[in-house]
């Protein structure tokens, strides 16, 4: 009997855990450091998200089964959230909830429109589908195949975006 009640502490414990971890997915941590010095942090909701300028890639991807329409704000736009006027951002560390992080060279998203999505086919990422956030690129209209350091630019589960300003 103490057994059953100890398991059954722990089910309770972990549901309460995985509840409030899809709450919070649904938030996106934003920030800017220049030299690791911290300058500015957001958290920002889902629909402030989908408040910004949207744009829309419709693109193939290794992980999908056909070409979808993915959509979201860019990362210029998101970078511009916190304009500091003493440096130029040169790129952005995107971190998973699963800690796995990837840096984006502003590069990137000023050549090729990049940007974090928040729905795919017109609907909201479920966490389980990759959400709540996925970094996207147009992979159909790169001039060139996309090779494994644009992939595992990709980052989806997105909690976390870095910018750095020099």
């Amino acid at each position: 009997m103490v057994m059953v009640r100890a398991n059954i502490r722990i089910v309770s414990a972990l549901i309460i855990s995985l509840s409030s971890l899809v709450v919070d997915a649904a938030e996106l941590h934003v920030s800017w450091v220049m030299k690791d010095l911290p300058l500015n942090e957001l958290t920002i909701s889902q629909e402030f998200i989908e408040s910004l300028v949207q744009s829309e890639i419709i693109t193939s991807t290794p992980w999908t089964q056909e070409i979808d329409s993915f959509i979201g704000p860019t990362l210029a736009t998101l970078s511009e959230l916190f304009l500091p006027k003493f440096g130029r951002i040169s790129g952005a560390t995107v971190s998973a909830l699963n800690g796995y992080s990837m840096f984006v060279p502003a590069e990137d998203w000023e050549a090729l429109n990049v940007i974090v999505a928040s729905r795919i086919n017109g609907a909201q990422f479920k966490i389980y589908d990759k959400g709540p956030f996925w970094v996207i690129y147009p992979l159909d209209e790169m001039s060139r195949p996309a090779d494994q350091i644009v992939l595992s630019r990709m980052v989806w589960h997105v909690s976390h975006v870095e910018f750095h300003v020099e």
